[in-house]
């Protein structure tokens, strides 16, 4: 029993650790100015279903405050939905694995960030390629 406790503490450490919950106040009042007009060209992109050109700004987002304001799950669950049209549009296998595991890294750190959010399912074809 008391392997197992260390075990599941040991494989959940890191992922613990590893969460980014940075929030856009965090920063200088430059650069929240500058993520703050990604996170809106990102969004208005999105809405007009131009995902390759909201992308880029949605990754500066996801890089350096995906939290936005503390209370926005938006950049997680919108990251998933970026790389779900990743997962289906790639034909290698290898690939899609790779695709896939950034999708779970999305969920658990929306999860993580926003424990009393919404779970979010994973699509069933995601689900073939989870380990």
């Amino acid at each position: 029993m008391l392997i197992r406790v260390f075990l599941l503490f040991f494989f959940l450490l890191p992922s613990f650790s590893s969460a980014q919950c940075e929030t856009f106040d965090q920063f200088s009042s430059a650069e929240e100015d500058s993520l703050m007009r990604s996170f809106v060209i990102y969004r208005d992109y999105l809405k007009e279903e131009k995902l390759d050109q909201a992308f880029p700004h949605w990754e500066k987002v996801y890089q350096n405050a995906p939290a936005v304001n503390g209370r926005n799950t938006h950049v997680y669950t919108d990251g998933m939905l970026f790389y779900l049209r990743k997962f289906y549009q790639e034909k290698n296998r290898k690939k899609k694995t790779e695709i896939t595991e950034k999708i779970k890294q999305l969920n658990e750190e929306l999860r993580e960030c926003y424990p009393d959010s919404e779970k979010v399912e994973l699509d069933k074809e995601i689900l073939k390629f989870v380990d």
